[in-house]
C-alpha cells in the first residue's frame, strides 16, 4: 500500500514550496523539544524540566533544531524514489542521516570551534560527528515520520486554508531567518556545548 499517494500526483508535484516549509518548522521544532526530553532525562537531577525548556541548548535561540528539519524534508522527497521498497528505504534513510549529521557537525565546530554533539566513544563512531547508534535511531525516526506522520501533516493541511497557511508560512519564515542571523552571529553556547579552541 501506497503510504504517501499524494507524494506522487501531480498536484502535489504543483504545489509551492509553503508545505515543505511548514514541515521543516514543525520537525524542526519537534526535533528540539525531542533533544530537550532526551537531555533531562540524563540530566533530571540538575535541571528541571522547566528550566530546560527555557536554557536548553542548540545553534538557534529559538525552540527549532533545523538539523531535523532538513533531515524530515530529504527523507519526504526521497520517499519518492526509494518508499515502496522499505529495506532500500531504511539503508537511504541510514546513508542521508549520515551526511546530514556528519556535514552539520563539521560545519559548526569549523565555523564556531564548538560541538553541539558528541559521539566520541560510541560504537562505529567518526570524529564524534556520527555513531551507528544515532543513524539506526535517526533511520527508524525517519521512516515513522514517512509512513506515519507526513500523511497526517499533510492530510492536517489541505484543512487550512491558503491564506492561513501562508501567513503562517512566512510569519514562522520570519521569526526563523532572524533567529538564524542572529545566530550566526551570536550562537547559543548553551547546555552541553563542548568549546574546541581553535
Amino acid at each position: 500500500m501506497d503510504t504517501l499517494p499524494i507524494l506522487r500526483s501531480t498536484r502535489f508535484r504543483q504545489l509551492c514550496m509553503t508545505p515543505y516549509l511548514l514541515f521543516f518548522y514543525t520537525a524542526s521544532i519537534c526535533g528540539w523539544l525531542f533533544e530537550v526530553i532526551v537531555y533531562w532525562t540524563q540530566h533530571y537531577e540538575k535541571f528541571p524540566l522547566g528550566e530546560l525548556f527555557l536554557s536548553y541548548r542548540g545553534v538557534l535561540h529559538g525552540p527549532w533544531a533545523p538539523i531535523y528539519g532538513v533531515g524530515a524534508v530529504l527523507m519526504v522527497i526521497l520517499y519518492r524514489k526509494t518508499g515502496k521498497s522499505p529495506g532500500r528505504y531504511f539503508l537511504s534513510c541510514i546513508g542521508i542521516c549520515a551526511i546530514v549529521e556528519y556535514f552539520t557537525g563539521w560545519i559548526l565546530e569549523t565555523a564556531f570551534h564548538a560541538k553541539w554533539w558528541d559521539y566520541t566513544g560510541y560504537f562505529l563512531n567518526l570524529h564524534g560527528r556520527i555513531c551507528a547508534m544515532s543513524l539506526l535511531v535517526f533511520a527508524v525516526a525517519d521512516m515513522s515520520v514517512v509512513y506515519f506522520i507526513a500523511p497526517w501533516f499533510w492530510s492536517f493541511l489541505r484543512k487550512i486554508p491558503v491564506h492561513g497557511k501562508r501567513v503562517l508560512c512566512i510569519g514562522m519564515t520570519v521569526a526563523f531567518l532572524l533567529d538564524f542571523a542572529f545566530s550566526l552571529a551570536v550562537p547559543n553556547m548553551g547546555l552541553g556545548v563542548q568549546i574546541c579552541g581553535g
